[in-house]
C-alpha cells in the first residue's frame, strides 16, 4: 500500500515538473515570438533571359530577445499584387539566431520562367501603378528553442518603392 502511494505521489511530481516546463518553455517561445522581426531587406535580380528570371531574395532576422533561438525550416509563398509566383520551401536550414539586437541576414535564390506567371502581366501591372505594386511572402517559419518547436507565421508585405 505504501509502495503505491510512493509509486502515484512520484508519478504526481514527475507530471508537475514535466508540465511547469512545459510552460516554462512556452512562455520563452511566445516572447521569441513577439520580439523577433522579420524584414525582406532587398531583392536582387542574378540572372535573366527569355526561359529564366533568377531573383535572389534578402531576409533580415532581428532577435530583440534575451534568448537565441534556431530556425530549422521555412516555406511560404511569394505573390505580386496578390497573385501567386511561386513557393519557396527550406528544410535543411539550422540556423542560430543570435540574442540582444542580434541579426542574422537569411537568402535564398527564387528561379521562375515568366511565359509561366504572364510576366507581360506583371510588367503592365508595375507601370499602370507606378511602383505602387506589393511583394509579399506568406507562410511559416519554423523556430526552436530548447526542446520546444514554433512554428510561427510569416506575412510580410513591401511595396516596391521600399525595394527599389
Amino acid at each position: 500500500m505504501i509502495r503505491g502511494l510512493l509509486f502515484f505521489g512520484g508519478l504526481g511530481i514527475i507530471g508537475v515538473v514535466g508540465y511547469r516546463t512545459y510552460r516554462y518553455y512556452n512562455s520563452q517561445i511566445s516572447i521569441l515570438s513577439k520580439k523577433t522581426k522579420i524584414g525582406l531587406s532587398s531583392v536582387d535580380l542574378l540572372n535573366q533571359n527569355k526561359e529564366n528570371v533568377t531573383l535572389r531574395f534578402n531576409l533580415k532576422v532581428t532577435n530583440n530577445s534575451e534568448q537565441k533561438f534556431t530556425i530549422k525550416r521555412y516555406d511560404f509563398e511569394i505573390l505580386f499584387n496578390n497573385k501567386l509566383i511561386g513557393n519557396i520551401d527550406n528544410s535543411n536550414l539550422n540556423t542560430v539566431i543570435n540574442p540582444n539586437g542580434g541579426s542574422t541576414n537569411l537568402s535564398f535564390d527564387f528561379s521562375i520562367n515568366p511565359s509561366q506567371i504572364g510576366l507581360a502581366d506583371i510588367l503592365s501591372g508595375l507601370i499602370s501603378n507606378r511602383l505602387n505594386s506589393t511583394l509579399s511572402l506568406k507562410g511559416r517559419v519554423v523556430a526552436k528553442k530548447g526542446f520546444i518547436t514554433l512554428n510561427s507565421p510569416l506575412d510580410v508585405n513591401y511595396s516596391l518603392k521600399k525595394l527599389f
